[in-house]
C-alpha cells in the first residue's frame, strides 16, 4: 500500500507577544494558508504558505511567505510602517531547540533596525 502523498491544505496565524502579553498591534500579527506536501517514501512533510491574509504571495518574491518544514519554522513578510517604509521581517524557530532569530529591516536599507535572537517559551 502506497501513502497519499498528494497535498493538503494547512492553515495558521502569527501572534506577536510584548514583555509576555498578546499584543494585536504589533507586527507582525497574521494569517496564512497553503499545501502541506509529503515526501515519497518518507514521514517528512513540509508546508508551503500561497496566501498571507488572503491575498495569494507574489512566487517571484523569496522574502514573502511562511515554510515549515521537520527543523525550522521561517516567516517572511513585508508591511508599511506608521511612517509609511515597507519593512521586512523575518523570523526563523529552530524546532529542536526552540531558539529563534528575528529580524526588522527597512526595505530600502542594508543595516537591520532590530536583529533579536533567544529561546522561545514554547516550542
Amino acid at each position: 500500500m502506497v501513502a497519499d502523498e498528494s497535498p493538503r491544505p494547512g492553515f495558521g496565524y502569527v501572534q506577536t507577544y510584548k514583555d509576555g502579553v498578546l499584543d494585536s498591534n504589533t507586527m507582525p500579527t497574521l494569517s496564512f494558508s497553503g499545501q502541506w506536501q509529503r515526501f515519497p517514501f518518507s514521514e517528512s512533510s513540509v508546508f508551503n504558505a500561497d496566501t498571507i491574509y488572503l491575498t495569494k504571495l507574489d512566487k517571484n518574491d523569496p522574502n514573502v511567505g511562511v515554510f515549515i518544514d521537520e527543523t525550522q519554522v521561517n516567516i517572511g513578510y513585508k508591511y508599511k510602517n506608521t511612517f509609511d517604509k515597507t519593512m521586512q521581517y523575518t523570523l526563523t524557530i529552530q524546532r529542536s531547540t526552540g531558539r529563534f532569530a528575528e529580524r526588522f529591516l527597512e526595505e530600502a536599507e542594508k543595516v537591520p533596525l532590530l536583529d533579536r535572537t533567544g529561546y522561545c517559551a514554547y516550542h
